[in-house]
C-alpha cells in the first residue's frame, strides 16, 4: 500500500498590487467622495483597501466616517476582508474596525429605509413584499 504521507498545499501569494497614475491618483484622493468605475479585474477593490488603509491608518479619519459600496455581497465581503488584514497589520485594534461599513447598494438602501422609517429588518421585508412603497416615504 502506498504511503500517502503529509501533502502540503502551498498557496502562491497574490502579486503585489503595483498603481498606475491613475489608480495612485485614487488612492491618494482625500477630500469628499471617490467612485471608481471600471471593468473586472482591474484592480478597484485593490484601489479602495488601500486608500481606506491611508485614511483610517495615515490620516487618522474615524472608520465610521467611511462608507464603501459594492454591487455583490461576495465582493463587499472580500473588500471587507481585505480591508480588515489591512488595517491589522498597521496596527488598528479590532474593535476599532467594528464601525467599518462596508456594504452592496442593495444593503445600504434597505438600511437608509429603516433608518428612516424606524423599522427592524423583519418589518421592513415583509412591507416591502406587500406594500406600495411611495406611502412610507411621505
Amino acid at each position: 500500500m502506498p504511503s500517502t504521507g503529509n501533502k502540503h498545499i502551498v498557496k502562491q501569494p497574490l502579486p503585489s498590487f503595483v498603481a498606475n497614475a491613475q489608480q495612485a491618483a485614487a488612492i491618494a484622493h482625500t477630500n469628499g467622495p471617490a467612485a471608481f468605475v471600471a471593468a473586472a479585474g482591474t484592480g478597484k477593490t485593490s484601489i479602495l483597501v488601500r486608500r481606506l488603509v491611508r485614511l483610517v491608518a495615515d490620516e487618522g479619519i474615524a472608520p465610521e466616517s467611511i462608507l464603501c459600496v459594492t454591487f455583490t455581497r461576495a465582493a463587499a465581503q472580500e473588500m471587507e476582508k481585505r480591508a480588515l488584514k489591512a488595517l491589522k497589520t498597521r496596527n488598528i485594534a479590532a474593535q476599532d474596525l467594528k464601525t467599518l461599513r462596508v456594504v452592496t447598494f442593495h444593503g445600504l438602501g434597505h438600511q437608509m429605509l429603516r433608518e428612516k422609517l424606524q423599522w427592524t429588518p423583519q418589518e421592513l421585508n415583509q412591507r416591502l413584499i406587500s406594500g406600495e412603497p411611495r406611502q412610507w416615504l411621505a
